[in-house]
């Protein structure tokens, strides 16, 4: 190696070779090459400076899309305006919503985690934005984690080998990559069983009664096989213990995953004006690479997308999940009362947790298990879509499965952040406008989309506060945390705040996952709430029909059949319990209305998207479901506007008829159903109820009827007097009310809601007269308990039907005798709420 010396002068350093006096110099190195790089330096620094802002102005436009001015005095108009609503839409962008959804697919985001879009940037974002008052709302509860020194595992055993092998034949694992959480279940207590495998199918009641009757085959002390899909997970433990199980594995069935994400062709574009579902061409080998060096961990997404194939579930891929049971949701220490400091707390032993160890496994590994299994072949209705694998019941005496799971269970800190836009005339008087931020991992639909929309709804109407504008009514906007462990959040903020919601919210407007599939837009809601969707989604501009509005192309896709419903009527079907408004509207009654774009329940049986709650829930999934955004913007219009009306509107939309014809449609279904009912035994409680069902139908009927009276020019008369408009838009708030049964429903002491709660076997389910449904399924059916149950929903139906009547009368006792000319020239040019 040559060696080399340096001679200094005053420009530059030369290096010269001892041995060959061969000569080399750094320009950089003197004095005036250090001075010549120091203002280098300070003119890149200065030359960035300006790029930032030309950046930040051009995103500032990109962002706000303001108009240059605004027709109306917004800071007068303290009800529904048209004009108000147009700029209101104006400020929704596409581009925000993309680059949003985006950037947080980027991080893998569980809220244990220290992730970008934290409690605090959101206030930040917030209070920048425009809202009156923003806060964040801090609870104590309790989670579950994987212990990150245990292994969980699965593994199948044959008890007749010998050492050295131990028998073991297969063995789950997955040890887990660096910034990944292993997969689990959370709340899943730890402990290492074995036993006789059982495969269970979907784990429902049906299925375990179907293994009971089988010979030779028990389900008690054996360790249960189940698919995900057809009801809640929580729920296939629960049974499985009720019925003896040691132990639950669950698996991913390609059979109930979309293997489209729900996308409509192609070539049905052109044809049937449906969108598309294309995607971009799937990442190679060399993009990858550039990735890896560009975006760090994140580059493996990339690359477990190109070699799963194009569509499909991978079946390397498991699930992370909750499991609370549904008798409880939220904190389960602090069942009914807000987890705050100093709340009194359960013993995590003496709270509603599951009993039994659980744990998730890959389609690959539950085809290995398949293959090992030597028992009963199933019945072909249990049969799923893993490749060449005989779907078995059960296994030969000589082997058995051990399940080893080991979880922690630990308390913490979760943030909900709250910001609000004070009402100038019902400061009282609240609209709940929800989503949660938190994610199994990288997040691309479930919550980003969602997330994407809410952030959108907040910004526009910060925009619009800064313009002058305030709502009739106090708007709540609301980013809840923890939700993936079971609507943590949400739950505790409701419940720290139950008295006053309850008696002064008006509705809950909910967005989760807002965009599995693009085949339809769709919304499950309280019938009070029905008629506002109509009225919001007809104003809408379809982003499929571009000459339609969204309603007639929802109702293209869901029209309500019922031949006693109106022509023109969406299907709208009730709350089930998987989204943040399950504590409001089961827990207290509180109006609400979940929104979402979905795919065709017609063409797949599937219940998730391919990516639901798995460590690839990538951008790539939201930007193939919905390649423009196009309907992320539709949904973040339906959602502010929706949020407009509710909040501004003097008089709130409402028709009754909706609610009574869907509570008689629900009976008619259920009674179809539960055949069980048809003993003498409850011939009395049912006749009754029956009647009473016809009343109330007919009670709501002659109320809309008599309201109509308001839609012309009396409702000026209406909303001159501010008592009566009151009293009006208070029977609307106070009316679900009725139906809430404050010990809770049998077994489920949390869901109040005597005509609309999910199954206590199934959480999911958009369910229907609960209570009884749960009595009937009771080993020893007591016929007492069921009358009893029968008996609560005519008594909340009566209730309804007194409140209806007095509203009633005070609608006959308004009328006045004479209506001016100016009244009738001011109702026929628009007036209010037009």
């Amino acid at each position: 190696m040559p060696r080399w010396q340096a001679e200094d002068d005053n420009v530059d350093i030369v290096y010269r070779n001892v041995e060959t006096n061969e000569k080399f110099s750094t320009f950089w190195s003197g004095r005036k090459g250090k001075m010549l790089l120091f203002l280098l330096l300070i003119v890149l620094f200065f030359m960035g400076l300006f790029v930032g802002y030309l950046t930040g102005k051009h995103m500032q436009r990109v962002m706000s899309s303001e108009p240059k001015s605004v027709p109306i005095p917004l800071h007068v108009v303290h009800t529904y305006h048209p004009i108000a609503a147009s700029v209101l839409l104006g400020y929704i962008s596409t581009s925000d919503i993309r680059g949003v959804v985006e950037y947080l697919s980027q991080e893998n985001r569980t809220f244990l985690d220290a992730d970008q879009f934290t409690a605090k940037n959101i206030r930040l974002q917030w209070e920048g934005f425009g809202l009156d008052k923003v806060e964040v709302k801090t609870y104590d509860v309790l989670v579950s984690v994987p212990n990150t020194e245990k292994e969980s595992f699965v593994e199948m055993l044959n008890t007749n080998a010998a050492p050295p092998s131990g028998g073991s034949l297969f063995r789950s694992s997955f040890p887990g990559t660096t910034g990944y959480q292993r997969p689990f279940m959370a709340y899943s207590p730890s402990g290492d069983v074995s036993g006789p495998l059982v495969y269970a199918n979907y784990g429902r009641r049906e299925d375990f009664e179907w293994i009971a009757k089988q010979p030779q085959v028990t389900v008690n002390g054996s360790i249960v096989l189940v698919r995900y899909g057809k009801i809640y997970r929580g729920d296939k433990v629960s049974l499985a213990y009720k019925y003896g199980a040691k132990a639950v594995i669950m698996y991913p069935d390609p059979e109930d995953f979309s293997q489209e994400d729900g996308l409509i062709p192609t070539s049905d574009k052109n044809t049937t004006g449906a969108r598309s579902g294309a995607t971009d061409n799937p990442p190679s080998p060399f993009s990858f690479l550039f990735k890896f060096f560009q975006n760090g961990p994140r580059a493996w997404n990339d690359l477990a997308h190109f070699f799963e194939p194009k569509g499909q579930m991978s079946p390397y891929e498991m699930m992370r999940e909750d499991l609370l049971r549904t008798s409880t949701y939220g904190d389960p220490l602090t069942p009914g009362y807000g987890a705050t400091k100093n709340q009194f707390r359960l013993k995590p032993e003496d709270a509603d947790l599951p009993k039994i160890p659980v744990h998730p496994i890959t389609a690959d590994d539950a085809q290995t298990l398949f293959a090992l299994m030597d028992g009963v072949e199933v019945q072909v209705e249990w049969r799923g879509k893993l490749n060449a694998t005989k779907y078995m019941l059960n296994t030969k005496p000589n082997l058995k499965v051990r399940v080893t799971v080991n979880n922690e269970q630990k308390r913490v800190n979760i943030s909900n952040v709250i910001g609000t836009i004070l009402g100038a005339v019902e400061l009282d008087r609240y609209v709940v406008v929800g989503n949660h931020r938190d994610a199994w991992f990288f997040g691309g639909v479930d919550p980003a989309s969602g997330v994407a929309i809410h952030r959108q709804v907040v910004y526009a109407f910060g925009q619009l506060r800064n313009l002058g504008y305030r709502p009739r009514r106090t708007i709540i906007f609301a980013s809840w945390d923890a939700a993936e462990y079971g609507f943590l959040g949400s739950t505790e903020w409701v419940e720290e705040n139950a008295r006053e919601l309850q008696e002064r919210t008006v509705a809950y407007i909910n967005i989760d996952a807002a965009v599995t599939g693009n085949y339809s837009f769709a919304a499950s809601a309280s019938p009070l709430l029905a008629e506002a969707l109509n009225d919001v989604t007809s104003y809408i501009k379809s982003p499929t029909y571009p000459n339609d509005a969204l309603l007639y192309d929802w109702l293209r896709n869901f029209r309500d059949g019922d031949t006693q419903m109106p022509k023109n009527t969406p299907l709208i079907p009730p709350l089930g319990a998987e989204s943040d408004y399950t504590p409001f509207y089961h827990g207290y009654g509180i109006p609400s209305v979940h929104l979402e774009y979905i795919p065709n329940p017609d063409t797949t049986d599937a219940d998730f998207f391919n990516n639901y709650h798995r460590r690839f829930n990538p951008f790539e999934t939201a930007k193939a479901i919905d390649p423009d955004f196009s309907l992320h913007t539709t949904l973040a219009q339906t959602m502010a506007l929706l949020t407009m009306k509710v909040a501004d509107r003097s008089v709130l939309l409402v028709k009754y008829a909706d609610y009574g014809r869907t509570v008689r449609k629900a009976w008619e279904s259920f009674t179809m159903k539960y055949t069980k009912l048809n003993v003498p035994a409850y011939a009395e409680a049912l006749a009754l109820l029956n009647q009473t069902i016809s009343n109330f139908v007919q009670a709501a009927v002659n109320f809309d009827d008599a309201s109509t009276y308001f839609e012309g020019p009396a409702k000026l008369q209406l909303v001159k007097d501010p008592y009566i408009l009151r009293a009006w838009n208070d029977h609307f708030v106070n009316f679900e009310k009725a139906f809430i049964y404050e010990p809770g429903l049998p077994n489920q002491p949390l869901y109040r809601h005597l005509i609309f709660s999910p199954s206590s076997e199934d959480a999911y389910r958009q369910g229907s007269f609960s209570g009884i449904v749960d009595i009937l399924q009771e080993k020893d059916v007591e016929p007492s308990r069921v009358n009893q149950q029968i008996l609560l929903v005519v008594n909340s139906l009566e209730l309804s039907i007194k409140s209806l009547r007095s509203s009633l009368a005070m609608v006959n006792w308004q009328k006045p005798d004479n209506i001016t000319d100016s009244d009738r020239a001011d109702a026929d040019s628009g007036g209010d709420d037009s």
